[in-house]
């Protein structure tokens, strides 16, 4: 699905999204794919998931807002992987 994400500094940017039932975060936005997203100013470190490779690790942090359609999800935590291999 594609979705507005609005940061902190109030930026809008589309990203298309992946949506896993089975996930227990609300959304992962990667650096790595889109050079516009940016990482929340306060964060904090996190086990953000599992793979076969092992233990997923990075930040969690809060975003402004997601809007989906007339849907809007206000201060959303959101995963960031720390690295391009998720």
């Amino acid at each position: 699905i594609n979705v507005n994400v609005i940061q902190d500094d109030n930026s809008r940017i589309q990203v298309k999204l992946l949506i896993d039932t089975g996930a227990s975060m609300a959304m992962w936005l990667s650096v790595f794919s889109d050079d516009k997203i940016k990482i929340p100013d306060i964060t904090y470190p996190a086990l953000i998931g599992q793979g076969l490779n092992g233990n997923i690790e990075g930040i969690n942090g809060r975003i402004k807002r997601i809007e989906l359609g007339p849907y809007q999800i206000i201060d959303p935590i959101v995963a960031f992987p720390d690295s391009g291999q998720e």
